[in-house]
């Protein structure tokens, strides 16, 4: 009977490290999408090549919502805008940390975003759903990245 029972622990100890394994495997997911985003994202290239990478990471219905300016745009609306933002961030730098107590469905960043005349810093919370931005939040927290 001993032998058994030491037959199902081992077992148990098993199924558990591998659950414990594809949880690990989808947080480290979930932050690969998050610094592939900010990838999409810096200077020095054009707009066309950042809609392609950006709309590789964002689900068919996604949802961008841009809080701090009060806009809520569509996937294809977002894309459709990162002409504007190849622009603004030309000749600038985009930094990201990612916050702590992220999980495979939800990550936080702060993000440092210097253009040529001023800075900004944001926290943008991303739902991501098998790999891919379901819906992102983006809201200033300061207007210089002081500390960062």
């Amino acid at each position: 009977m001993r032998r058994r029972q030491s037959g199902c622990i081992v077992s148990l100890v098993m199924v558990l490290a591998g659950g414990l394994s594809a949880a690990h495997a989808g947080q480290v997911d979930a932050v690969a999408t998050v610094n592939g985003w900010y990838a999409s994202l810096l200077p020095g290239q054009d707009a066309q090549a950042m809609a392609a990478r950006a709309g590789t990471l964002l689900a068919e219905g996604a949802v961008i919502d841009l809080r701090d300016l009060g806009i809520t745009q569509t996937r294809e609306e977002y894309l459709e805008s990162l002409d504007v933002w190849a622009d603004a961030v030309a000749g600038g730098t985009v930094a990201h940390r990612i916050e702590p107590g992220f999980d495979e469905s939800s990550v936080s960043a702060t993000v440092c975003f210097r253009f040529a005349d001023n800075e900004v810093l944001n926290r943008e919370t991303f739902a991501i759903e098998q790999g891919l931005i379901v819906n992102a939040l983006f809201e200033q927290i300061a207007d210089d990245c002081a500390g960062f």
